[in-house]
């Protein structure tokens, strides 16, 4: 019979990075624990606040059942919990890795999505902001943004879909079960009303390489809205906003003016 007085809570972060996150200004200042409840465990993460806590168990909650995420268990003030999944962080994508990514990423983008006019977003005007602070800020050459610009004409879409979308598919964020099943772990990095296709595009330009096209071919074979039609797009705006942001935070390595030449090369 399970002790269902049982309660155990360990410290899951090492003590490197629990520092690390004491000192730091910006990023993750959630603390997180494995809760050991009788015969189940769970994830416990305590945020800086009630209201990021409750906007991630309502964006849990429409993964019920999906096997995209951990499953929401409760949430109360900034406290959340999860079930613990129990396997292993891949360590790079090989073919059943980005397989298994075009699934996590077809489910998601098929959860209450919706096509929008581009005219109805910020995408155009905040694009124009990042461009326009890359090149003062010494980023992009005056000859690469007059390119990119060039090419806005014929990359931009009338319509995008909008949804839920995921913006940190790096591999230690993906655990593969002790059945074989993939899941995306860092729920932190799931958000709602996100321009789709967003997470797709920061896998192909930061960790896939010349396996992008895999991605690709593997998420056109699953149904759902077809944001392959709009990436060079979508790819532009999270690969200027992501870069701007990295300027900001003081993130040097992964400012890399030559990505924007890639977007360029593919046309």
């Amino acid at each position: 019979m399970p002790d269902h007085g049982h309660y155990r809570q360990t410290r899951l972060e090492p003590p490197a990075q629990r520092l690390k996150r004491f000192f730091q200004r910006s990023g993750k200042r959630q603390r997180v624990y494995r809760v050991d409840i009788g015969d189940q465990s769970l994830k416990r993460i305590v945020f800086p606040d009630a209201v990021q806590a409750r906007e991630l168990a309502e964006n849990l909650q429409a993964m019920r059942g999906r096997q995209v995420f951990p499953e929401l268990v409760a949430q109360q003030g900034p406290d959340l919990w999860v079930e613990y999944l129990e396997g292993e962080c891949i360590t790079s994508f090989d073919t059943g890795g980005i397989a298994e990514l075009a699934r996590l990423y077809a489910t998601l983008y098929s959860l209450g999505s919706e096509l929008r006019s581009i005219e109805a977003g910020p995408w155009l005007a905040d694009l124009d902001a990042d461009l326009a602070f890359l090149e003062r800020a010494g980023v992009l050459a005056s000859a690469q943004t007059r390119g990119l610009r060039s090419r806005l004409v014929a990359w931009t879409p009338a319509h995008v879909w909008v949804g839920y979308d995921y913006s940190d598919p790096r591999p230690p964020n993906i655990l593969v079960g002790r059945d074989g099943s993939y899941r995306f772990i860092d729920i932190e990095s799931l958000s709602r009303n996100q321009l789709l296709g967003s997470g797709v595009a920061k896998a192909c330009y930061r960790w896939l390489g010349d396996r992008r096209g895999e991605l690709l071919a593997a998420l056109h074979a699953h149904s759902c809205p077809p944001v392959l039609d709009v990436l060079p797009f979508v790819e532009l705006v999270s690969l200027a906003g992501w870069t701007r942001r990295s300027v900001l935070l003081r993130k040097p390595k992964l400012v890399r003016s030559a990505l924007f030449d890639q977007l360029l090369a593919r046309g």
